[in-house]
């Protein structure tokens, strides 16, 4: 049997670029998941260029904030991203209560653009050495049909080989 770990939201916070880095060193964890919305995504680029495990990055998409958990000032990439109201206000994500709901082929068209920005912006920060065929999305959100049909283009699009891709609720630093 073979365990992988995998840690999440490296780019997220300076506290945890430090703790995922300390985690590659010293042999803890296999692989990475890079938030490239958020001001310390090129801090966990060079961190992981210098450690050497840049090839152990894959993108984890993100279209909100948690607040809650981190002070992140993330932002989405696009024009239409930063300006939809269900998404984003003055042009920095909102956290979103699992009780929203939003289902229009317009947030899907918005959704898509947003992920392969994000992709885009992944590939280049790093430098066409991390790891392109496998994805991570995972909130509450994600189960709505017009992101799942977003992820699902994209994934075609883009010859993905894998996805972590599951609701998670976060209410109250629980979740279920």
């Amino acid at each position: 049997m073979r365990i992988i770990i995998t840690a999440d939201d490296f780019g997220k916070s300076i506290e945890r670029n430090r703790a995922i880095d300390e985690s590659f060193k010293q042999g803890l964890i296999h692989s990475a998941g890079l938030i490239v919305t958020g001001q310390f995504a090129q801090s966990a680029v060079n961190k992981a260029n210098d450690g050497g495990y840049l090839s152990h990055l894959h993108i984890h998409f993100n279209l909100t904030a948690n607040m809650r958990i981190e002070n992140s000032d993330d932002r989405p990439l696009t024009e239409a991203m930063k300006k939809d109201p269900f998404f984003c206000k003055e042009g920095r994500f909102l956290f979103r209560d699992p009780q929203s709901n939003f289902s229009t082929i317009k947030k899907c068209r918005t959704v898509y653009n947003e992920l392969v920005a994000q992709f885009e912006r992944f590939k280049v920060i790093t430098n066409g050495k991390a790891n392109y065929k496998h994805v991570d999305f995972h909130l509450w959100y994600n189960l709505t049909w017009p992101v799942s049909l977003a992820l699902n283009l994209f994934t075609r699009r883009y010859k993905i080989e894998s996805v972590r891709y599951c609701a998670l609720h976060q209410i109250d630093n629980r979740r279920f």
